[in-house]
């Protein structure tokens, strides 16, 4: 790799530039003339990731050979940072821009959040009723008997009371069983997959 005229080689920055120097020079992947920035992220419709780009797939990388990748990135995505760090993980998840904008909730560098799928609880849901129809099983036959026996009929309209005679018929208490099916509802956006990759050599970004 070729260092940018611009890279500061002052103090603690003259060792890093030093070990810079030992990385390889400009692959074929950047011998069209493009020098990517060290950490950037391309997407390939190929499936695989082209020499001086890695696969940006969470997995863990070797701070050695990559020492000017991991200075960039650190363990933002995972490892331990002494030996290993881990590449951002693209695999099933769309990018989003990091902060908080007017309304929204802060996103911090490296996190991952949201799921494919969701399964509403009842709190979850709007207020609403459900209609309810019952029949009261009950003959029209005048009645027979003014207490409750075996054979007597009861009228749709009356009850027996302890004497003879009739009392009125009370409400009728309807409940209601469970509804649903308590699945899971896909809410991800239409989408293609195709292979994110990151950039592990090229030209080293200066911070502003």
């Amino acid at each position: 790799m070729t260092l940018s005229p611009l890279f500061p080689l002052r103090g603690a920055a003259l060792g890093l530039a030093l070990g810079l120097a030992a990385l390889p020079a400009a692959t074929p992947a950047q011998a069209d003339g493009y020098m990517p920035y060290i950490g950037e992220l391309w997407i390939y419709a190929n499936s695989f990731c082209p020499p001086g780009w890695a696969p940006a797939s969470g997995q863990l990388t070797a701070i050695s050979g990559n020492e000017a990748l991991f200075s960039l990135i650190g363990t933002t995505y995972g490892g331990d940072g002494i030996s290993t760090f881990a590449l951002p993980n693209m695999n099933g998840r769309s990018a989003i821009g990091q902060g908080q904008g007017p309304g929204l909730s802060m996103i911090v560098q490296g996190q991952a959040a949201g799921a494919q799928t969701v399964t509403l609880t009842q709190t979850q849901m709007p207020a609403h009723t459900h209609a309810a129809m019952a029949t009261l099983g009950a003959s029209e036959n005048a009645a027979t008997t003014a207490e409750p026996e075996p054979g007597s009929v009861l009228s749709a309209a009356q009850l027996y009371g302890p004497a003879p005679g009739t009392v009125a018929l009370g409400g009728l208490n309807v409940s209601l069983g469970a509804a649903g099916g308590n699945q899971p509802v896909p809410i991800a956006d239409p989408s293609l997959g195709l292979m994110w990759c990151i950039a592990t050599e090229g030209i080293y970004p200066q911070h502003p």
